[in-house]
């Protein structure tokens, strides 16, 4: 249905990629990057939600297998994958250019 589409998904990483691209000290191809890595983790996730829900209907049948992998399975994964998406998002465009990710364990 078009309420399930990877559009409505995408919408909320691509909106934080804007608010992003306003602030006037990141650069474009950072956050242009953060958008494309966000928005394929949703996409991966849409179709993941959709193999589920294709193998619960032919493992239990079409009544029981799409409530089942429609909605509460198939749910859970699409809002996994956007909270995924979104920390990847936030991840890459606010963090600051000189931080670096450390191995090492403050004492």
């Amino acid at each position: 249905t078009p309420e399930c589409s990877s559009l409505f998904l995408i919408m909320p990483v691509a909106l934080l990629g804007v608010v992003g691209l306003l602030r006037r000290q990141l650069r474009l191809g950072r956050v242009l990057l953060a958008i494309v890595l966000s928005v394929s983790l949703v996409m991966l996730g849409n179709l993941v939600r959709i193999a589920a829900i294709a193998g619960l209907i032919e493992r239990w049948g079409i009544e029981r297998g799409y409530e089942l992998g429609h909605l509460l399975i198939g749910s859970l994964m699409s809002i996994a994958f956007v909270a995924l998406g979104l920390l990847t998002l936030g991840g890459i465009i606010f963090r600051r250019s000189s931080q670096r990710p450390s191995l090492a364990v403050a004492p």
